[in-house]
């Protein structure tokens, strides 16, 4: 199961990517599908993951929660909402967005991987439709964001490559770290 995860979190992305080259997605339908996984998302891990956190590590996981929510806006700040549909590429040329939007995503997106490497959260199916739909309006956003900021199609690919490839070295990274 967990290596099914790991090539489903690589593929969409790059499906997502050839989605944006073919059909140039509506921002409205992207924000909407956000919004839904996004919401979809904090309803599992408040009403189910973290009560179950609670019980079984008591108090010290607040600080974890804590830690994560100021790595999240951290990272919002440097990808300058791309996460959420704020889009805002003007021009073409050389910028540091692409870059530094890259960084974000695959930090968010790595972080999103770990859990996956514990077979009972991967097999959670509710989490793991929340993030594959977390992760296809991220992939997208990016797509569009290389694309808006003139990016060869050989650089999109590949950024959009190491891209997909952060959630499962977040996999990885989360089975070597053990229990």
């Amino acid at each position: 199961m967990i290596l099914f995860v790991a090539l489903l979190f690589f593929a969409l992305p790059m499906l997502a990517g050839g989605v944006v080259r073919l059909l140039q997605p509506d921002a409205k339908w992207l924000r909407l599908l956000l919004s839904f996984s996004g919401a979809f998302l904090l309803g599992i891990v408040f009403l189910h993951m973290l009560p179950e956190l609670y019980e079984e590590e008591g108090a010290v996981i607040g600080a974890w929660v804590l830690g994560g929510f100021l790595l999240q806006v951290v990272l919002e700040f440097f990808s300058q909402g791309i996460e959420h549909g704020h889009m805002h590429v003007h021009g073409s040329g050389r910028s540091a967005l692409p870059w530094v939007t890259l960084a974000s995503l695959c930090l968010h997106s790595f972080t999103e991987g770990m859990p996956f490497a514990d077979a009972a959260v991967a097999s959670n199916m509710p989490f793991l439709l929340g993030v594959v739909l977390h992760k296809m309006p991220m992939a997208i956003a990016l797509a569009t964001v290389l694309q808006r900021a003139g990016s060869s199609s050989m650089a999109g690919w590949s950024m959009l490559a190491l891209f997909a490839l952060a959630a499962p070295a977040g996999i990885l990274a989360g089975h070597l770290a053990g229990d």
